[in-house]
Parts: structure tokens; sequence; C-alpha cells
């Protein structure tokens, strides 16, 4: 197997992932797609400037009376100011209630920039538990802060509004979205470092736990979900159709796991994330997996 050599977190990763492209992420994919998250509204989180600088104090610019540029097909292309109007609408959300969020999201991003605890990690504060978790970076001794965490400020508060109004829906009407998510909780708990507690005797107690950080709590079928590759080919299909969209994902993924400097090669004495041509052989057969389910 192309990812044996690869004992990496990065590979094990890798190697679930793969596991499951052609079942559980299938399905989660066509669940998306037949109810979209509102995620898919937002094209360029650099739409949401002009609603966090109102969150920092200042007046929300205006819009400019310009006359729209045209695309390809001469259609007026949607401006910034409209896009974010559209995502804040897809989610039900009020501008005052994303400016308040953003504002807790730099508050979070400074506590975390003084040291997160794992308390931190397990706040009840959702935004909080992303930000920490997120794996983001920011400059935490900058001095202009609006113009130097945007960026990371807007992708967590957006993952902090878009969370709560689709992802229980997810996981209570897409079995593999469970079995996935089952899944990558065993492996990351098992990974996961011990730390110690004291207990009420003043003994310090190990522990060793994981959670995601959307902290939603979920049972794994009993039953491993049986899929039938026909079916499940064709609700890709009619998924797609519905979206307006031949884009094959699972083709997509693998021409960008072909790239990925991270993978190790299968032979022993290459250096690290070389990827010799029998490894980058095997990787592409990935791709006719989608032949099988006649999206190429």
């Amino acid at each position: 197997m192309l990812f044996n050599h690869d004992c990496s977190l990065h590979g094990q990763i890798c190697r679930l992932i793969v596991n499951h492209l052609t079942t559980s992420i299938a399905e989660i994919d066509i669940y998306i797609r037949n109810n979209p998250t509102g995620r898919e509204t937002l094209k360029n989180l650099a739409c949401l400037r002009p609603l966090s600088k109102a969150s920092e104090g200042g007046k929300k610019s205006k819009a400019r009376s310009v006359e729209k540029s045209r695309g390809k097909n001469g259609e007026a292309k949607t401006t910034s100011e409209e896009e974010a109007k559209l995502f804040l609408q897809s989610l039900d959300v009020e501008e005052a209630e994303y400016t308040r969020q953003y504002g807790k999201t730099i508050d979070n991003m400074g506590f975390i920039a003084n040291g997160a605890s794992h308390e931190a990690r397990l706040s009840p504060d959702l935004g909080l538990r992303i930000a920490v978790m997120s794996g983001l970076s920011w400059n935490h001794s900058s001095k202009s802060k609006p113009r130097d965490w945007f960026m990371q400020a807007a992708a967590i508060t957006v993952e902090t509004l878009l969370i709560p109004r689709y992802r229980p829906l997810l996981l209570t009407k897409c079995p593999g979205a469970r079995t996935l998510r089952s899944v990558l909780q065993k492996y990351f708990a098992s990974v996961t470092p011990l730390y110690f507690l004291q207990n009420v005797m003043g003994n310090p107690t190990a522990q060793q736990e994981w959670y995601f950080p959307d902290n939603l709590t979920t049972q794994p079928d009993q039953t491993p979900m049986q899929y039938d590759a026909d079916d499940l080919a064709s609700c890709f299909v009619a998924a797609e159709e519905l979206g307006g969209t031949k884009k094959d994902m699972i083709a997509a993924w693998v021409a960008q796991t072909e790239k990925d400097k991270f993978l190790l090669c299968s032979s022993k004495g290459e250096a690290f994330g070389t990827l010799e041509s029998l490894a980058h052989h095997a990787i592409s057969m990935l791709a006719h997996v989608s032949v099988h389910l006649e999206l190429n």
C-alpha cells in the first residue's frame, strides 16, 4: 500500500481518508450537495472586511456606486458586499451577530497568544475551542491586529457561525458522517499525549482525552453501513447535477494528493518527501475509482 511506509500522523490520516473515500466520504459529499451549508456562498473572506471593521469600533465602509464588472458571458459579477450579504442570509445571521462574534474571536486570539491552556480546549465557548485547535498561526506581537489578524479571525468566526447551523443535522441524518467521525475520534484519542491532573488527594492522575472542537457527541451506528456502489454512484451523479457542477471531487483529491510533499516513497533508502515512480503510479490508480462511479 502507498502509505504503509509512512507511520507519521500525516500518513496515518491519509490512509484513513483513502479507506473511506468511496464510501463514507462520498455519502457525506452527496448529503452536503443536497443540503447546502452556506459555506459554498462564501468565495472570498475579504468580502467580510467591512463588517469586521465595524466590530473594531470603526464605521462600516460604504459601498461605492460603481458599475458591476462583467463575466465571460456578460453576466454581472457579484460584488463583495453582495457576497457577504448572501452568505449571512444563507445562515440566517444578522450583521450585528457577525460583528459581535468577530470581536469575541479577536479577544480569543489575544488570549491564546498569551498561552493557551488545556482548559481552553474544553471551554464552553465554541469560538475559543475552534481558535485554539484550528492550527492557524498569527503574529502574536502585532501592532496592528485589525490588519494582521483579519484573515485568521474571519475564518474562525465563519466556522463558529457555521458549525451549529449544519453539523448537528449532518451527524443525525448522514450515517457516513457518523462513521468517519467515529474512526477519526478513535485514532486521535489513541495518539493524544497523556497529561496529569491532581485528584482530590493531591496526587497526579494520568488523563488521555481528545475531543473534536465542535464538542458534539455522537454514537456510532451499531450495524456498519453497507454501501451499494451503483446506488452511491447514482446519488452522486444526481447530487452533482442538482448543484450544477460536474467537478469530480475524488479525482481532484487524488490530483492534489499527488503533489503532497509530505508523502514518503515506498523505497526506504529515499529521502523523506520524495515521490518515486511506483508510488506516483499507485496513487494515480485511485483516480480510476471515479471511473467505477461513472464520474469521468
